[in-house]
Formats: structure tokens, sequence, C-alpha cells
């Protein structure tokens, strides 16, 4: 198939990057991972750019809006040339930096188009798994999730000691980009603010208010930067997967 007659699935791209990564920093005494995690550099750019980059290459990709603190709105708009890219201020919080996204954007497209959000510390999304999760998510009234299935054994913990053991065959991993449409997410998400809920990721406010997210089998590589150790793991998988496509 040509690009020419390629099928579109437009969207807008929400990235939350105005957390510190303060496990990354607790769990280290080396003072180059004192920097943000977004910030910290592999093979030449910044892990921000890394996790952007495969948006920018997407045709389909309208709009996307970084929300960051108030100190680092000049420093990560000088990391982008491209008119998609908006650089916004954020919230305390990932549940308020996205809301912050998600008001802008609301302005500018319909409310039943569809946005991503996505970790501003997972650099290593393929362009394959966001293919598949525009095309499984794209007829679904609400949206979706890229996750993976666990690979291991998974304890409920209480008081540092093992509760119970978890189904494995019923536990999966969140990854994102997570895909939803506009109107809903919002809804959703602010019904959780004046519920007094905080939510870990965008699929939960979904979940609160009973509705379905479909879940989409994602790479396992597709890895979020969080203890100092991740940082290699994700250098070596960057550069395993621009050396197979380059």
């Amino acid at each position: 198939m040509s690009k020419a007659s390629k099928e579109s699935y437009p969207y807008s791209v929400v990235i939350p990057a105005g957390g510190s990564g303060q496990r990354m920093q607790d769990n280290t005494t080396d003072p180059k991972t004192s920097v943000s995690k977004q910030f910290q550099l592999i093979l030449g750019k910044s892990v921000l750019e890394h996790a952007v980059s495969e948006f920018l290459a997407d045709q389909d990709c309208q709009f996307i809006y970084i929300a960051v603190t108030d100190a680092e709105v000049n420093r990560i708009r000088d990391l982008f040339n491209d008119s998609r890219v908006h650089i916004i201020r954020g919230g305390k919080t990932r549940m308020q930096s996205v809301l912050a996204g998600l008001n802008v954007l609301k302005s500018h497209v319909d409310s039943e188009a569809w946005v991503m959000v996505h970790d501003a510390a997972r650099a290593n999304l393929y362009a394959s798994d966001l293919e598949k999760l525009k095309k499984s998510v794209y007829p679904e009234a609400y949206g979706g999730i890229l996750a993976t299935p666990s690979k291991d054994t998974l304890k409920l913990v209480e008081e540092n000691c093992v509760s119970t053991t978890l189904p494995r065959e019923k536990i999966w991993h969140a990854l994102t980009p997570q895909m939803f449409r506009i109107g809903k997410l919002y809804s959703a998400m602010n019904q959780a603010v004046l519920e007094g809920i905080e939510l870990s990721d965008e699929s939960s406010a979904l979940e609160f208010i009973g509705a379905k997210v479909v879940l989409v089998a994602g790479r396992s590589d597709n890895i979020k930067l969080t203890y100092p150790e991740d940082l290699q793991i994700m250098r070596n998988l960057i550069n395993a997967r621009l050396n197979a496509t380059s």
C-alpha cells in the first residue's frame, strides 16, 4: 500500500513531563542522575526527545502538548523544531498535567477526536506498536491502552509481608501510549478530581466511570525510566532499535 493510500487515524498527544523522577534520585548516589529523568541523554538525545520521536515521524499526529514545570518551559521548547509541538505549563501531579493538556487541546479539536497520553520517560516506543494501538482502538467508543502480560508471579503485600499471590494469567502491565476520545477522558478525569481520586494512569479514569477500555498487546521493551539501573537498559534497547532500522 502506498503512502498516498494509507488509511488515516488522526490523533493528538499529551505528554506530562513535569516530574523530577524522585524514585530514580532516591536510589542513587551518582550526581549524574540528579538530572530530571526526561533530560538524561541517550545517544546524544534526551529521553524526552526519544519519547516524542515516533509521534513526530507519524503523519497521523496532529498536535503534541508537553506539560512541564515553569522552570523547564524554555529548556524543553529548545529541544523541538516542529510546529505540532506545544509546550504548556503543567500541574504538580501527572493528573493535573494531563488535564492541563486536555484543557488546551479540546479548544482545537472535536470532543470525539482521539488523544494519546504518553510517559515522558518511556523512550523506546516502536512505530509498530503505535500503528497497532491506532487500528485497534479507533472503532471503540472510549479507548484503549498498550499493555503486556505479566511474566512474573506477583504478590500482594501488607506490612512488608506477602498477603496473597495474584493470578498471573489475569495480570497485565499497563504501558503508554494510552488512547482515548478526548471528551470522554476529560469528563472522566474531572469526575475523579471531584471525588478526590488520584489516578496513576488515564485508563483508571475511564475504569472509574465504568467505561470499557480495550487492551492492546504491546512490546515488553517499551519500558519506563524509573530507577537508575533502567538507564543503561534503555540505552541498550534504543541502540539496538536504531541499529536495526538504519
